[in-house]
């Protein structure tokens, strides 16, 4: 997380003091989550998501750094076991929606690969 944008919001969103950011859950990603009166802002890696609470506008997202509107973009992703060398696994497929900001981040991948400790026994 760039330092500069985290200062800027703890300056123009919270009266000099650092957010006190929460885990959360946003589209199908772990972020931090803090939020004030008007807004929820989400810090995912070096990106901050505003998304306003109420009023017109409050079901789009857009980046603090730079303004642009957030996009999600589908991911799938197959699990494979560690244990093993090769593609094993339960042969399950999620379908993710992966936030993100088209300026300041890629498109996320459109398949993905987990892998888990785990066995098949």
């Amino acid at each position: 997380m760039s330092n500069e944008l985290v200062e800027k919001l703890s300056e123009e969103k919270f009266a000099g003091k650092n957010p006190e950011w929460k885990e959360a859950k946003w589209g199908d990603i772990k972020v931090l989550c803090a939020w004030d009166d008007k807004n929820w802002y989400y810090k995912n890696g070096e990106v901050i998501y505003v998304q306003a609470k109420e009023g017109p506008g409050n079901s789009t997202s857009h980046c603090y750094g730079c303004g642009t509107e957030i996009e999600f973009g589908a991911q799938r992703q197959s699990k494979w076991l560690e244990e093993f060398d090769g593609p094993v696994g339960d042969g399950s497929v999620k379908l993710k929606h992966i936030p993100y900001c088209p300026t300041c981040e890629k498109e996320p991948e459109e398949t993905s690969v987990i892998v888990e400790e785990g066995s098949l026994y």
